[in-house]
């Protein structure tokens, strides 16, 4: 079972009042609002699940498809 954390990303303002964009690495994903934290500024949190398959560390994205992505060193963890 994945553990919440919360990963550092640039935010934007979604199409939608309840909606935000997201920015990890180069790719960009549409997630809750209400699961993003600390927005100012175009930097933020977005809350996610993490878990490790082998040596390789995941992050599940809370988006409608609850996207999957290796995590890269420069993605940085927050409790």
């Amino acid at each position: 079972m994945p553990k919440e954390m919360f990963v550092e990303c640039i935010v934007f303002d979604g199409m939608f009042s309840d909606e935000a964009v997201i920015e990890l690495g180069d790719q960009s994903y549409i997630v809750p609002k209400n699961t993003v934290r600390n927005a100012s500024n175009g930097r933020g949190e977005v809350r996610v699940g993490v878990f490790t398959r082998g040596t390789q560390e995941w992050i599940v994205l809370p988006t409608n498809y609850s996207d999957t992505i290796a995590r890269s060193a420069g993605m940085e963890l927050v409790a």
